[in-house]
Parts: structure tokens; C-alpha cells; sequence
């Protein structure tokens, strides 16, 4: 979220313009139609050509950035509060300038803990300065090995930088970084995973490349090329993550299924290639168990077609009340039925009662 040294942000609006309120930009989406991941397109999902492409290229799982003013004491301390509170940063889309070059660093910083705030981490977020090109390949690096569990808030860290400089400089660094680690880091999983949605956003000919590349590091650290019953376990394996990425439907199948306990939705995130099989996964999942950590996922509803935003339509009253601003801006583009019963159910909600009549008023 931060134009700097190098970030050129670019200034063309998003379909995260949906949200009444500051203008939001990102880099993200820069190469439209020459992007790798364009040919999954799907014309008529939404209600223009702009988030059809959008959706095909990731859509949510982005970030931008926001024109918000905030001077350096308010920054530090909704810095402070993503990182020590969690709640702030869960199904946030858009971050202030002032925030996101703070929220970078803090998050890759091995002194910044929740639980023990310290000195260091107040000096490690006092820092407002722009990130440059290089500070950010090096951020990913420190980010990828972690020696502890990634942060709740790694999505924003790796979707604020894309924002900043665009997916090439992402998709390079984490790339790069794993092709020199063998094996892949203990903690790497989320990593792995976010990179799938970055590719999709890359030009074409550099997605290809990557993903050989890639390749390449999977073959090496598996040459049965297929994870171990150790990776199949772990719902953190890098390892599985990278299959996920790489291998659509057949990574799925081999390594999403045997690790069901209930549902694992989010390894579906990444299956291009068989929209069966996503509905058939998510008519497995049985919301009102793990409904206060549930938000619908515009994702699976663009992969899995409207069958998928339907089974959401029971659960709706569940839904994360910090993530309903998030979801709204998630399924707003989305032309179908299927959506106008969904905001039909989120108007029935006190805290998006006034936007969601909105939007169905507009239709």
C-alpha cells in the first residue's frame, strides 16, 4: 500500500471500489488481459468485463491501498492493534498509506510478538520510511523462513507488497527464495499458498516461467512428484502447498482428501480446473461448528459456480462480524441469483444491514 522508492503505483480503480468510502488503488491487476491466469475468465460473472478479469486473476485475495490521512501516532498505533489485537487485520481488504510500509516490516520482524511488545517492536513500527525494491525482496525472504508460524496477518504482508511494486517483484522473490532452500522451511506453507493467487496476476510468459521454475524445486525436494503420507498430514506442509499451487484438481485429490476433517476449503482455492470438484468439497462442510473463524469465500463461488454461494445461504447469520464489510465487497460484483439471495440475508444484519440495501436497491 505504499508508493515509494521504485512502487509506481499505479492509480486505475478496482472493483474494491464497490465500498462507500476512500478510493482504493493497487498494482495488482496491472497486466489485465495478458496475465496468466486471464484465460480462466468467465464473461458475465460479474456485472462488467473489469471484475470478470479481476475474478480470474484472484479476486478477493488482494489488497489495496488507500489515501486514508493518518498521521505517524495514529499509523503506529493501528499497526500496533493489527498485530497485538488480530481482529483488525481478519478480512481487511484496503490499508492507509501511512499503515502498510509499518505493517511490512512488522510483520516479517522476528522482535514483533503479540503477546510480549517490547521496545524493539515499537522502534521496528515507528518506521513510516517507503519500502524500496530490495528491502522488500529481503522482507519475503525473512518472511519465508520464519523459525515460528507465520502471523495471522501474512495475506497483508505479501497482497500489501504486490499492491506497492505489482506481482513480478512478489512472484520473482518468493520464487527465488525457495529455489535456494532445501528442504523448503518448516513455517513456508502460507507462504507457498499466497503465491499461487500472484501468479494468476503475472504476465503470461512469466507465469510460465515461474511455475517451471517452480516445478523444478518441486521435482527436486519430491521426485515421486507427489508428497509424502508426512505431507499429506500436515495441513502446514510447504511441500503440499506447492503441489496445491502447481497441480490443480490432482494435487487436491491427492493431497486434500486424505487430510479431511470435515472440510479444508482453503486448499481449493488454487483448482482451476474442476469446478465439480470444488462444489462436491463445500457441500461437505458443516458451518456451525467452526462458524466464529467462517466468512463465504467469492473464490470457491468463481471456481465452484453459484451451486456454492447457495450452500453459503444458512449460514449467513454466522458470518465473522469484522468480516462482513470484507464479504460484501467480495460477492457485491457477483451477477447472479444466488448473490441477491446472499445480500438479501446480510440485510437482515444490523452491522451490514445499510450497505447491503444499498446494493439491492442498485439492482
Amino acid at each position: 500500500m505504499r508508493f515509494g522508492r521504485g512502487s509506481n503505483l499505479s492509480a486505475r480503480s478496482t472493483s474494491a471500489d464497490l465500498a462507500p468510502a476512500l478510493r482504493r488503488v493497487t498494482r495488482a491487476f496491472e497486466a489485465g488481459a495478458a496475465a496468466y491466469g486471464a484465460p480462466t475468465l468467465r464473461p458475465g460473472f460479474t456485472f462488467s468485463p473489469t471484475t470478470d478479469l479481476e475474478f480470474a486473476l484472484g479476486f478477493p485475495y488482494c489488497r489495496y491501498l488507500t489515501d486514508e490521512p493518518l498521521d505517524d501516532a495514529q499509523a503506529c498505533a493501528l499497526v500496533r492493534s493489527a498485530i497485538v489485537d488480530v481482529t483488525p487485520i481478519v478480512g481487511r481488504m484496503a490499508w492507509p498509506h501511512a499503515v502498510a510500509h509499518r505493517l511490512i516490516r512488522a510483520l516479517a520482524s522476528p522482535v514483533v510478538w503479540p503477546h510480549n511488545w517490547t521496545d524493539a517492536a515499537t522502534a521496528v513500527v515507528a518506521d513510516g520510511a517507503p519500502i524500496a525494491r530490495d528491502e522488500a525482496v529481503a522482507l519475503i525472504a525473512a518472511m519465508i523462513d520464519r523459525v515460528s508460524p507465520q502471523p495471522p496477518g501474512t495475506t497483508d504482508f505479501y497482497f500489501l507488497l504486490e499492491a506497492m511494486f505489482g506481482p513480478e517483484l512478489v512472484a520473482e522473490a518468493i520464487t527465488a527464495t525457495l529455489e535456494a532452500r532445501d528442504p523448503l522451511p518448516r513455517f513456508a506453507a502460507y507462504s507457498v499458498f499466497l503465491l499461487g493467487f500472484v501468479l494468476l496476476r503475472v504476465p503470461a510468459d512469466l507465469g510460465r516461467v515461474l511455475r517451471a521454475r517452480l516445478e523444478a524445486v518441486f521435482v527436486r525436494l519430491c521426485p515421486t512428484r507427489e508428497p509424502g503420507p508426512r505431507d499429506r498430514e500436515e495441513t502446514d506442509s510447504p511441500m503440499r502447498a506447492l503441489d496445491l499451487v502447481l497441480h490443480g484438481g490432482a494435487a487436491a485429490r491427492r493431497s486434500l482428501m486424505p487430510i479431511l476433517h470435515g472440510v479444508d476449503l482453503q486448499g481449493l482455492q488454487h483448482l482451476v480446473d474442476d469446478a465439480a470438484f470444488v462444489r462436491q468439497i463445500v457441500a461437505q462442510e458443516e458451518m456451525p461448528r467452526k462458524a466464529m473463524f467462517w466468512w463465504p469465500d467469492a473464490r470457491l463461488a468463481f471456481l465452484g459456480g453459484p451451486a456454492v454461494t447457495a450452500h453459503y445461504l444458512p449460514w449467513v447469520s454466522k458470518i465473522r462480524p469484522t468480516c462482513l464489510e470484507f464479504v460484501m465487497d467480495s460477492f457485491a460484483p457477483i451477477d447472479s441469483a444466488e448473490t441477491v439471495a446472499l445480500f438479501t440475508a446480510l440485510a437482515a444484519i444490523p452491522r451490514s444491514k445499510q450497505r447491503a440495501a444499498a446494493w439491492l436497491a442498485g439492482r
